[in-house]
């Protein structure tokens, strides 16, 4: 008999480490900004309903290409925080998209600015602020836009969206942002 645990001698095992079991992760809130409606309470409804979010492209010119889509309306609430107005009006749709939803998933949760360092963002995205970028380079290509501002750029990164909410919600934690295409943020 081997004590517990003991492994024999020529065991393929023996020089295997044990794998470590990392910390549970818990899910105490959740928010969203879909084409259904914002936030879960609409996302929720919209599903039950079997309501489709699929309609007429409406956020840019699409000659030659689909023109439908589930796009979120313009009607999405400002997102609020500590940023400066400033700073909110130069941030892209994803970056306001995220904020809106950390917001509610932060207040669903009962979740203060006090968490610092103990709180992760993990942010999934598509394009970042690309639809601002594409308008940017258009206006000025057209001779619309006589300077290129380079905060028009800001939000194309895709760990922008990850930054904002850091920074607004005051989570320093570990902050991941990824992106497999549209999957990221479903």
């Amino acid at each position: 008999m081997h004590p517990a645990g003991a492994r024999r001698v020529g065991d393929a095992r023996a020089h295997v480490p044990a794998l470590a079991v990392p910390p549970a992760v818990v899910v105490t809130g959740i928010g969203a900004v879909t084409a259904l409606g914002e936030g879960v309470g609409a996302l929720a409804a919209g599903l039950a309903a079997g309501r489709c979010a699929i309609g007429p492209l409406t956020l840019f010119p699409y000659a030659g290409h689909a023109a439908i889509a589930a796009e979120v309306r313009a009607s999405m609430s400002s997102p609020s925080g500590p940023l400066p107005r400033a700073t909110v009006r130069r941030l892209s749709r994803p970056d306001r998209f995220a904020l809106v939803a950390a917001a509610e998933a932060c207040g669903a949760a009962g979740l203060g600015p006090d968490l610092g360092r103990d709180a992760a963002v993990y942010v999934g995205i598509t394009t970042g602020g690309m639809l601002e970028t594409e308008e940017a380079y258009r206006r000025r290509r057209a001779g619309e836009d006589d300077r290129f501002r380079l905060s028009r750029l800001l939000g194309t990164p895709l760990a922008t969206a990850g930054a904002v909410v850091s920074q607004a919600l005051g989570l320093y934690g570990r902050r991941e942002t990824f992106s497999t295409a549209c999957s990221s943020s479903a």
